[in-house]
């Protein structure tokens, strides 16, 4: 039987996976109600406009000729629709960062809408300016071949739950990032690589039968230009649902690095230990 997880644990990766999958089922149904009523319009929008971007493209190919496709105006989509994903995917972020900070001190049933809500708010332009401050840095490093992207991607993966729980500001939650990664890199490494395949794992499986539609539609079409003809509003229908199944599975993962982030907090600064030694002392 689930109960509720405590979060200031010292924990080792394989309990780590374990405690996230463990979290997620036992605050799904209170979790998920805040992210489909915040993240799933903005995430919807963001695949809709995509699918727009797409659609146009395609439609603006002639399959009868090897003339390149007119693509005025698709670039341009396509940013849009990627800043507004990239919104939807920082709401997401900011609200499990908030709700697991609240489950801190609230059991599931205590947690309201408000409570979590509220802090995003008043966070909200703090986990903007960091999202933006790492993208840039990411950007940058990428042309420094790829393993200074990946060292840094992991090094700036706790930076929402520094921002959360700690109230920290944009740049001085950076600092705090190579702090507390400093000793646990390759740990860290281990889990969003694990996580990394669980998550892809479990979005296809809920995308798979939108591939097998498409594969026998091409297989059983006669006139093969009839079905490429009819690929723009497949890609408009299917692809907003791609993109908000793809970016909820991803909460697994932000629901592991803050149990992450919490375990190598208290392993090295007893955060919660301390707060357990103050409560008996209270008590007493």
């Amino acid at each position: 039987m689930l109960s509720e997880i405590n979060l200031r644990q010292k924990r080792g990766l394989g309990n780590i996976i374990s405690d996230s999958f463990n979290y997620l089922r036992f605050h799904f149904k209170s979790l998920f109600k805040i992210l489909l009523f915040v993240c799933g319009p903005i995430l919807l929008l963001g695949g809709i406009l995509l699918g727009i971007s797409y659609s146009n493209l395609f439609k603006n190919m002639d399959f009868n000729s090897a003339a390149s496709p007119i693509t005025s105006g698709f670039g341009l989509g396509l940013l849009i629709s990627f800043v507004i994903i990239g919104l939807g995917v920082l709401a997401l972020n900011g609200i499990i960062t908030e709700y697991m900070k609240v489950s801190l001190i609230k059991s599931r049933t205590e947690i309201t809408f408000n409570d979590v809500i509220s802090g995003f708010k008043q966070r909200f332009w703090k986990y903007f300016l960091a999202m933006i401050i790492v993208v840039i840095i990411l950007f940058v490093s990428m042309f420094f071949f790829i393993l200074p992207m990946i060292w840094l991607g992991i090094v700036f993966s706790l930076i929402f739950f520094i921002i959360g729980v700690e109230n920290t500001g944009s740049f001085e939650s950076i600092g705090r990032c190579f702090k507390l990664v400093k000793g646990y890199w390759w740990r860290t490494f281990g889990l969003h690589f694990l996580m990394g395949l669980i998550q892809t794992g479990l979005t296809y499986a809920f995308i798979l039968p939108v591939y097998i539609i498409g594969a026998a539609l091409m297989f059983s079409s006669e006139d093969p230009m009839l079905l490429a003809e009819n690929l723009p509003i497949v890609m408009m229908i299917f692809m907003p649902f791609i993109i908000l199944i793809g970016s909820l599975s991803y909460s697994l993962s932000s629901i592991a690095s803050g149990i992450n982030y919490f375990s190598i907090v208290e392993v090295k600064e007893e955060i919660g230990l301390k707060e357990r030694i103050e409560k008996i002392e209270t008590e007493n």
